[in-house]
């Protein structure tokens, strides 16, 4: 689970999203990972 959000953080980065991008995106699908997300960073 940890390494899938990883590859997505890192894929949704190198596309030069911005973090409001990768947020909504991430919350669209789950909101509870961008805590550890945002723990693990």
């Amino acid at each position: 689970m940890m390494e899938s959000c990883k590859s997505s953080k890192v894929i949704l980065e190198n596309r030069n999203l911005t973090t409001l991008d990768h947020e909504q995106m991430e919350t669209s699908q789950q909101p509870e990972p961008l805590s550890n997300d945002h723990n693990d960073t």
